[in-house]
């Protein structure tokens, strides 16, 4: 990393890279007789030309007093009050349609406040008394030379005994690292490796939380390397560990764990909305409307299906080492990766608090990785019937799931990858895809009820199992009216055996 140049970060300026929010935030203290600074991300950003919309505030006030001070500044702004942490005295005023101000208290002065938090870069603060307009230039208060660390491209931690503090921290550094386009600093590192087991302390919801920061922040496939070479992933997810060195057949160009890194990198290529199609192989890559905000759309824990599709996608090959066996003509299979992998991840997410949403959606898009290419004979395009299966199966992680198996695809393939097989793969899944949107839901022919007053039978399974077939039938356009549908019912029941639990025979 060549850092930023020193030009590029002068006296701090306002501008337009600070939500106006922050004059008021500004008189609410002035106006108390308190000293209030701008501190961490907010001054880090504005001093790179970033805009920011969250604001960091530290108040010479006791921590009770600070509370109460959130509260009034809450009311002030119309915003909602949250505590954060009571003996700390912490608390959060989130505005409507605005920012988010975090407040704490720093009844000791900022230096203190400074001293105690955890990159040098994330350390510096701007005294709210100086802040008389948005042109004028403001004295950074930079005890720890987190400027001369941006302008080197380093990222380095303001003291060890940060991680000790909150070990929570060891697991922010590859994401400002990739964030900020930083090299986290040797020693830093040094520091990181030696207390990277600390990070088992930390409240599972708090690991997830920053986890699901990294896939969601640009650079994901870095950052995780970066997590792996400070000995950190193997705390997180140390069901990966086995992958390592990990051998595939020839068709992969990387061994399991590291094919699994790589596919957090096509994941990310491929949905990036400003995606580069000037490399064939993205250009190929099918799109729809909307795709854009169908990843987008915040589905658990606050994060959108773009970030989980590239969770998904560090863990899609997870349980390959658990089922790897080898033929006597040497060839290598993981047969039923797919269905063990599923399980042991959603055991993952469930150990790290993730809704549950969130955690069907992966082990969802995990349990059908491969489906996509096995709904047809090589060369074919797969039948209605499968199209209607596959949707109806798949559910909400169907559409999705197209897009973990072409990135796959591709992190299988690697340097190997050649024009006529990919797309003719990308025509597949182009295929699967429009099939959501070119064929409309068609009515119901018969219900429930229908096949029971007709055929004289009991509530149960069997009744599902009939519909589900009536339904699979429609879609391939095998039936069309009422009588149709009840003919292949009469049928069913005709030349199929009922078992005692009263399912239909296979």
């Amino acid at each position: 990393m060549t850092g930023y140049a020193v030009t590029d970060i002068p006296t701090f300026v306002v501008g337009s890279l600070l939500p106006t929010v922050v004059f008021d935030v500004r008189q609410f203290f002035v106006s108390r007789g308190l000293r209030a600074y701008l501190v961490g991300g907010a001054v880090r950003d504005a001093l790179l030309r970033r805009k920011t919309d969250d604001l960091d505030v530290a108040v010479e006030s006791t921590g009770p007093g600070l509370l109460e001070l959130a509260q009034n500044l809450a009311d002030v702004l119309d915003g909602r009050y949250v505590l954060l942490h009571h003996e700390m005295g912490a608390a959060r005023v989130i505005l409507p349609n605005g920012p988010v101000i975090d407040l704490i208290a720093a009844p000791h002065g900022i230096a203190p406040d400074l001293g105690r938090r955890d990159f040098t870069v994330n350390a510096m603060a701007v005294s709210l008394d100086e802040m008389v307009s948005s042109d004028i230039g403001i004295d950074v208060i930079d005890l720890h030379d987190g400027r001369a660390d941006l302008a080197a491209g380093v990222l380095r931690a303001v003291s060890p005994e940060v991680f000790d503090d909150d070990p929570v921290r060891l697991i922010r550094a590859p994401r400002f690292a990739a964030q900020l386009r930083l090299t986290v600093s040797e020693d830093t590192r040094s520091v990181i490796r030696s207390k990277a087991k600390m990070l088992e302390r930390s409240s599972p919801e708090r690991v997830r939380d920053e986890l699901l920061k990294i896939f969601a922040a640009p650079g994901a496939m870095e950052s995780i390397r970066t997590l792996d070479d400070l000995g950190l992933l193997s705390v997180v997810l140390p069901e990966l560990d086995a992958a390592r060195d990990v051998s595939q057949p020839k068709e992969h160009y990387w061994d399991v764990f590291n094919h699994c890194v790589e596919t957090v990198g096509k994941v990310e290529a491929i949905l990036r909305p400003s995606r580069d199609d000037q490399d064939w192989a993205l250009s190929l890559v099918p799109t729809f409307p909307d795709m854009d905000s169908y990843f987008e759309e915040r589905i658990s824990d606050g994060h959108s299906r773009s970030t989980l599709v590239r969770l998904s996608g560090l863990v899609h090959d997870i349980a390959k080492p658990a089922t790897k066996t080898r033929e006597e003509n040497g060839r290598i299979r993981f047969l039923g990766h797919h269905k063990v992998g599923a399980e042991v991840v959603d055991e993952i997410l469930e150990r790290l608090r993730f809704g549950t949403r969130g955690r069907q959606f992966v082990s969802g898009l995990v349990r059908h990785h491969l489906r996509p290419k096995q709904m047809a004979e090589p060369g074919a395009m797969p039948s209605r019937r499968a199209l209607f299966r596959y949707y109806r199966e798949v559910g909400d992680a169907a559409i999705a799931t197209l897009y973990l198996n072409m990135a796959d695809y591709l992190a299988a393939r690697g340097p190997l990858l050649e024009r006529d097989e990919w797309r003719e793969h990308c025509d597949l899944m182009a295929y699967i895809l429009n099939a959501t949107f070119e064929t409309p839901a068609a009515p119901r022919l018969i219900n429930g009820s229908d096949v029971m007053d007709e055929f004289g039978i009991g509530p149960g399974p069997l009744v599902g199992k009939l519909l589900n077939a009536v339904a699979e039938a429609q879609a391939a356009d095998e039936v069309e009216t009422r009588d149709d549908a009840m003919r292949l019912v009469g049928r069913m029941l005709e030349t199929e055996t009922v078992n005692a639990n009263g399912k239909l025979g296979e």
